[in-house]
């Protein structure tokens, strides 16, 4: 069969279909688009439900001798709603021999192999929903399948193991901005266009979460960190996510956040109209996060979105937080306990 392009229009009810075909062309797309539009004047974001799109193939189907590509999207979610939907599109031309026949007259390159290939389809959604009850109930399985540690509490509680207390000392190391050590790594966030995420007089100005953050590890646990810094719309928040040593907390991970921040340091106008640090909403603010045993930490911040003048010029909004110093508590063992 000879390879060639064929021009396939957009329609989106069996008039128009109609039209397409009248004017000589060899297939129809059913436009997405077209069809949200003409049926709920929206645009294609999943407003128009699965019954309508077939019920609205079938009568394209049906007004005119040529083939037409159905949209489906993505099939209605998963593997088995595909199949489904994809024996409704087979029930639309009941004989296979005028599928095969509306695909050799479109001229379609391998055409002749659309209907084989529908068949197998068909034949493969038995298997295709046995393994997909199989794979549920394994998923299933493994979501409600716990470790040994994260099991820990319930089975000492129901074993009354006895526990002995630790005894440990720390240590704290102090890190400045810009936080030019090895162990760190700082993503700023956006920065072209410009929106406020900066190296700046006073610290690191992180951009809004999740796209500015400051991640650091250390050779020894991890059991404390405290962020100084200053908001630039206060209340400031600070963002503390961790990568425990021993994963043992299934239910809520190492997340922490300290909100209600109210240091706040000058913006760069009234500084430069004269206003400095004596300024009484000018300071500073920390928080101080305690933590089981960490190898890593990833720090986001940000405060409050408002606007002014500047930022409705520069169309930017300036809820971000500037953080100066970063202590990190580490975890060392003494010999025996207390």
């Amino acid at each position: 069969m000879e390879r060639r392009a064929v021009e396939v229009v957009g329609c989106h009810d069996a008039m128009s279909a109609k039209v397409i075909e009248a004017c000589g062309f060899e297939a129809i797309q059913i436009s997405g688009y077209g069809l949200a539009a003409a049926l709920l004047g929206k645009p294609d974001v999943g407003l128009v439900q699965m019954k309508d799109v077939l019920d609205i193939t079938w009568n394209i189907a049906q007004a005119v001798n040529i083939p037409v590509m159905a949209d489906v999207d993505t099939g209605g979610g998963n593997a088995v709603n595909a199949a489904a939907i994809t024996e409704r599109l087979l029930a639309l031309d009941a004989e296979e021999e005028q599928v095969r026949l509306d695909a050799a007259r479109a001229g379609l390159a391998g055409a002749t192999k659309l209907a084989d290939r529908l068949d197998e389809i068909a034949t493969e959604r038995a298997a295709l929903e046995h393994e997909t009850d199989e794979l549920a109930k394994e998923s299933r399985a493994v979501a409600t399948a716990l470790s040994e540690a994260e099991l820990e509490v319930v089975r000492m509680a129901e074993e009354h193991t006895p526990q002995v207390r630790q005894a440990y000392t720390t240590v704290t190391y102090e890190y400045w901005a810009p936080f030019n050590y090895p162990n760190f790594r700082v993503e700023l966030g956006r920065t072209d266009p410009y929106i406020g995420a900066e190296f700046n007089e006073d610290g690191v100005e992180l951009d809004v979460p999740p796209y500015g953050a400051i991640t650091f590890e250390e050779a020894e646990p991890i059991v404390g960190v405290t962020v100084i810094g200053s908001a630039c719309v206060p209340p400031g928040f600070i963002l503390l996510q961790a990568e425990p040593c021993e994963w043992k907390y299934p239910r809520s991970g190492v997340k922490m956040r300290i909100d209600n921040l109210w240091g706040e340091h000058m913006r760069v106008e009234p500084w430069n109209k004269g206003l400095d640090e004596g300024y009484r909403d000018a300071g500073m603010s920390c928080a101080i996060f305690e933590l089981p045993e960490s190898r890593k930490i990833t720090i986001m911040a940000g405060s409050q979105m408002t606007i002014d003048q500047t930022d409705i010029k520069n169309m930017r909004h300036d809820a971000h937080y500037d953080i100066r110093i970063i202590r990190v508590t580490v975890k060392r063992p003494l010999s025996g306990t207390d």
